[in-house]
């Protein structure tokens, strides 16, 4: 009995043995995951383009608050809050009865001194015709022709004051003294206003200024004739461009940052002075490693690539710089010259075995 107990335990454990099998047994019957082919591109150095991002303001070119010229009530508003008016356009018009009244009373001396200055002349014409007959004395000769000489003076100041009056008569009317939009409007109709009494602030629009401050550390890369993109508030979907055309000599002193300007067309009025602009300078381009977009895999915030490394794929996080048509620099994560996959084939993993190159 006891052998044949011995025997049973030692058949099953034999049994048990031959159902597990060894270390060896369960590597043969794994089957090894196929090298991935791939293709790869060497990262490559090259000028890339360079932008420096700032902020800055827009500027009206012209920006006044418009005087009157004369006193007298205001009669009628020519121009209200938001009208786009032409330079020479009437803004407001002033009652000007007394000046009409004063522009006549000139016009009517001018007339009665040419009238006079006319028959002044006469006289000393035959003045000097008698006196070179002898039927005139040299003293009543002279005297004629000073009546002639004062004559013409008088006329002259007679039409000094029709051109003074005429001046008052026209200044009862405010003009536009360059084309814009009326920003406010500080008087109303009724109100007696004297000169120098602003009436109108008026704002142009077309072309605008762009003011941009540049830190210290960028002020020697930013030159005359760069181009400049950028974006306002009230538009986010738009990109305007423009020109740098005029570049401060010196830092400001107390922010140590450099203003440069650039002259904006807005012939569609989108743009508004006093607007807050994000804005690229362009820079000079400089090297940088580049690899294909193909090789970038981008997920939210977070953009990978692989680079071939001893037929394994190592799966890298990098940053990624400025972007060209065919391919985007890479700041931070690999080095000119390696070897990366372009394009990723689908479900590459870290760590995977490429097929030889």
């Amino acid at each position: 009995m006891r052998a044949l107990s011995l025997l049973s335990l030692l058949s099953v454990a034999g049994f048990a043995l031959a159902c597990a099998g060894g270390p060896d047994d369960e590597a043969a019957t794994t089957p090894k995951a196929a090298p991935t082919p791939v293709s790869t591109s060497a990262a490559v150095t090259r000028d890339v383009p360079r932008t420096l991002t700032v902020t800055g303001s827009l500027i009206a070119v012209e920006d006044a608050d418009v005087a009157a010229e004369a006193a007298g009530a205001v009669q009628r508003i020519a121009a209200d809050r938001g009208d786009l008016v032409n330079k020479g356009d009437a803004l407001l018009l002033l009652d000007t009865a007394t000046s009409g009244l004063q522009a006549k009373e000139a016009a009517a001396s001018v007339a009665a001194a040419e009238v006079q200055v006319k028959q002044a002349e006469a006289d000393c014409a035959r003045a000097r015709t008698l006196t070179d007959a002898g039927g005139l004395s040299t003293a009543e000769r002279d005297r004629l022709l000073s009546q002639c000489e004062q004559g013409a003076r008088q006329l002259e100041a007679a039409k000094a004051r029709l051109a003074l009056a005429n001046t008052n008569l026209a200044r009862g009317t405010v003009r536009a003294p360059f084309a814009g939009v009326v920003a406010e409007r500080m008087v109303s109709p009724g109100e007696y206003v004297t000169p120098g009494r602003a009436v109108v602030k008026l704002v142009a629009v077309d072309p605008l200024r762009l003011e941009l401050s540049v830190p210290e550390r960028a002020a020697s890369q930013v030159k005359q004739g760069a181009s400049v993109t950028f974006t306002v508030t009230d538009h986010p979907e738009r990109t305007f461009t423009a020109t740098i055309d005029r570049v401060s000599p010196a830092l400001r002193e107390r922010t140590r940052d450099l203003v440069v300007e650039a002259t904006v067309q807005n012939t569609d009025g989108a743009l508004r002075p006093n607007s807050f602009v994000v804005a690229k300078l362009a820079l000079p381009d400089a090297p940088g490693v580049t690899v294909p977009l193909a090789a970038l895999h981008e997920s939210g915030d977070v953009t990978r690539l692989y680079v071939a490394t001893d037929n394994t794929a190592e799966e890298r996080v990098v940053e990624v710089g400025a972007r060209l048509a065919d391919a985007a620099e890479i700041r931070v994560g690999v080095k000119d010259g390696e070897r990366v996959i372009s394009p990723i084939p689908e479900g590459l993993a870290d760590g995977a075995t490429l097929a030889a190159q």
